[in-house]
């Protein structure tokens, strides 16, 4: 729960849930390895899932951003 509850929050505040977000989530898929009578994999999935997919999202978006800020840059360097 608290891998969804990071990754998802990770848009309101973001960058900064992502990291905890999929690191509760991996802690969680590995606990729920080792005690197979233990329920939320589907959640602990979701959180995993979220977390990657917010995470690439913000890399994706930091390089376009500094892309477009070198781009600015050479025009104002003629």
């Amino acid at each position: 729960m608290a891998s969804l509850i990071c990754s998802v929050g990770s848009f309101i505040i973001i960058p900064f849930g992502f990291v905890p977000g999929i690191i509760c989530g991996h802690l969680a898929m590995k606990q729920l390895r080792q005690e197979p009578g233990l329920k939320g994999r589907g959640l602990a999935k979701a959180g995993l899932v979220v977390g990657y997919v917010g995470l690439v999202v913000c890399v994706i978006l930091a390089v376009a951003l500094l892309a477009f800020g070198f781009s600015l840059a050479k025009l104002h360097a003629k």
